[in-house]
């Protein structure tokens, strides 16, 4: 199923409407960025904030503009999938880090979220009452991955890089990317983690796992985390905090179906996402 922005319209909270994100879950909501007709840009426009819409008019660059607005657009109806709430009431608070959270309403559950996007695509992880990080990246051929890697990657995942075939050494390089950000992300501890004081041990046909934990972070046994491949041109990963070690959590894709001039659905997570699932990995 290939999603462009156009098919982006606000979903209708009503309490009949509201999923179901059950504890040990996580949900990634994800979008095709694309060209989009006048009358759709401004009904998720409407969704924005103030701020929101300042910053969206500051950016010159229209393609930079519609991920702006698609990213936006796509927390505020994600969220309201899960609680009666009009997109456009959800009022955020950075951290002192700068990770946002969810500031108002206040609701029965608490709900996690972060965002990430790159050239065409926007992922957005949500979980209720658990940390969560999600990146996604364009893998770059012209990235000097063992220039970058010597300056951010740990000792393990520089000799790890080196050791790659040089064909496959640039995907390797962003895997290692994204774990680092979606971990520090879901951390909410932003520049302050440096990405050299932890590392990742990845290894076929296994999850990825935190071989060294970041300073500060005592509970790296209660991470989740994996990392995957939405489309040849992009590498992503995700992590979800565990309550206690080894507990099972479930990562669904929730795409974003929909017809120009009409409401968001449901969301599925079906055979026909071009993504492969991810489900009851621990």
């Amino acid at each position: 199923m290939k999603l462009h922005a156009m098919e982006l319209m606000p979903v209708q909270p009503e309490s009949s409407f509201c999923q179901h994100l059950a504890p040990n879950e996580a949900h990634l909501w994800w979008a095709r960025v694309g060209a989009m007709p006048a009358e759709v840009s401004a009904a998720l426009r409407s969704l924005l904030s103030e701020e929101e819409q300042l910053r969206l008019d500051s950016i010159a660059l229209e393609a930079r503009r519609q991920e702006y607005l698609v990213t936006r657009a796509l927390v505020r109806s994600v969220l309201s999938r899960y609680e009666a709430v009009e997109p456009a009431a959800w009022v955020f608070q950075s951290n002192a880090h700068g990770r946002p959270g969810v500031a108002r309403p206040r609701t029965s559950i608490y709900y996690d979220f972060n965002v990430s996007h790159a050239r065409g695509i926007v992922l957005c992880l949500v979980a209720r009452g658990r940390r969560v990080g999600v990146d996604v990246e364009r893998v770059d051929p012209k990235v000097e991955v063992l220039d970058v890697g010597a300056h951010f990657f740990a000792p393990s995942e520089r000799a790890d890089l080196v050791a790659t075939a040089a064909d496959l050494r640039c995907r390797r390089f962003f895997e290692y990317w994204t774990l680092k950000e979606s971990y520090v992300k879901a951390c909410g501890k932003g520049l302050a983690m440096a990405l050299d004081s932890f590392a990742f041990s990845l290894q076929a046909g296994r999850q990825p796992r935190l071989r060294v934990s970041a300073p500060g972070d005592a509970s790296h046994a209660l991470w989740f985390f994996d990392s995957f491949s939405p489309g040849r041109e992009h590498v992503a990963a995700v992590t979800v905090e565990r309550r206690y070690p080894d507990e099972p959590i479930a990562v669904a894709y929730r795409s974003v179906p929909g017809v120009p001039g009409h409401p968001w659905g449901k969301g599925e997570s079906s055979p026909r996402d071009p993504y492969p699932h991810i489900a009851n990995r621990s």
